[in-house]
C-alpha cells in the first residue's frame, strides 16, 4: 500500500497525498492531496507563487483553477520526516478540493525503492 506523505509549502505543512500514481520511466509520482488548512487551497497557492514570483501554466479567478511550474518551496516529507529528494515539485487543481501534485526527477533507486507498489501497477498496466 502507498505510504501517506506530508506536504509543506515554505515550511508549513498543507496537507498529505498519498503519491498513488507514477510514471516510473519518467521519475515522475502524483497524487490527490488532502488539505489541513483552513483558507482555499486556490487562493494559498496563488498567493504563494505570486508573492515569489513562480510562473504559472494556467489561472483562471473565475473558476479557481490553477496549475503551477516547480515550486521552490514545496516538499514532501516520507512517513518518518525524511524529505523526498527529487529535482521538484508543483501543484495543479481548482477549488474546493481538486487538487494534485506532482513530484519530478526521482532518481531511479529510489522510485524502485520508495513507489515499489505504483511502480508494479504501471508495469502491469503496460504488460
Amino acid at each position: 500500500m502507498p505510504h501517506q506523505y506530508n506536504i509543506e509549502l515554505a515550511g508549513q505543512q498543507i496537507g498529505t497525498t498519498k503519491l498513488e500514481f507514477a510514471d516510473p520511466p519518467m521519475g515522475v509520482v502524483h497524487g490527490k492531496i488532502k488539505f489541513s488548512i483552513s483558507e482555499s487551497p486556490f487562493q494559498l497557492v496563488s498567493s504563494h507563487c505570486v508573492q515569489n514570483g513562480i510562473k504559472l501554466n494556467t489561472y483562471d479567478l473565475t473558476c479557481k483553477l490553477i496549475d503551477t511550474q516547480i515550486i521552490p518551496g514545496l516538499k514532501i516529507f516520507k512517513p518518518g520526516g525524511t524529505e523526498l529528494k527529487a529535482r521538484g515539485s508543483s501543484i495543479a487543481g481548482m477549488d474546493p478540493n481538486d487538487f494534485h501534485i506532482e513530484v519530478y526527477g526521482i532518481p531511479h533507486q529510489i522510485m524502485e525503492s520508495e513507489f515499489r507498489f505504483q511502480a508494479s501497477d504501471y508495469y502491469s498496466k503496460k504488460g
